[in-house]
């Protein structure tokens, strides 16, 4: 475990086990997306009949040798729109269930971070940091509003628990509040640490490494 590897503080039990509250966080979240992906298979279902439906129409009133050809274009065009309207929705739920295995199994980990805006996007750069400042993991979050204002200068300690190739969940030192935290579908851009940030960081570390768990639970 990475964590470990940098000397900073893991949970002797699964974080379900220490927290079970992050439970109810982890059911909401599979039924959101379940919700989701019914919701994005209805809509290509929908759309896939209006093209086809369009494309038979139209070959009815075609000649003869091109009724075939647009109603198979009508077929083939309906299904590519319904794969692209679902799959992203596919992929989001194989996601979190990756991420939800991952931090049912996992314990929690104390990390220095950094929290930054990402241009265009409402969710927020979740940095985990290393020893040395730089970025061990990045990744997307829709970070509680409360976190969010409450992190002076986007820098701090969290508990993570998952699996830095899946992402999973994320929480305040003590549990709460528990948000998720999943990979950034680009290439991660970081921006260094000016002078301040390393000095802050840098203390960020030791209290990771110095973290007692029995403190807070």
């Amino acid at each position: 475990m990475l964590a470990e590897e940098f000397g900073y503080q893991v949970s002797s039990r699964p974080a379900e086990e220490m927290t079970p509250s992050i439970r109810s966080a982890m059911d909401e979240a599979l039924t959101a997306a379940t919700k989701k992906r019914i919701g994005m298979a209805c809509l290509g279902g929908y759309c896939f009949f209006i093209i086809f439906g369009t494309s038979l129409f139209l070959a009815a009133l075609a000649k003869p040798t091109l009724k075939w050809p647009v109603a198979c274009g009508g077929l083939l065009l309906g299904c590519a729109a319904y794969s692209w309207i679902t799959d992203s929705s596919k992929t989001n739920a194989r996601e979190l269930r990756e991420a939800v295995t991952a931090a049912t199994s996992s314990p929690w980990q104390v990390w220095p971070c950094r929290l930054e805006a990402v241009q265009g996007e409402e969710a927020r750069r979740l940095l985990l940091l290393a020893p040395d400042g730089s970025a061990a993991s990045e990744f997307r979050s829709t970070v509680p509003g409360e976190v969010w204002t409450g992190m002076t200068d986007g820098q701090g300690l969290v508990w993570f628990a998952g699996d830095m190739r899946f992402g999973g969940i994320v929480s305040l030192p003590g549990g709460s509040p528990v948000w998720w935290a999943r990979l950034p579908k680009t290439e991660p851009e970081t921006n260094p640490s000016s002078g301040i940030q390393r000095r802050i960081e840098e203390e960020l570390t030791r209290r990771a490494i110095g973290f007692v768990f029995d403190q807070w639970l």
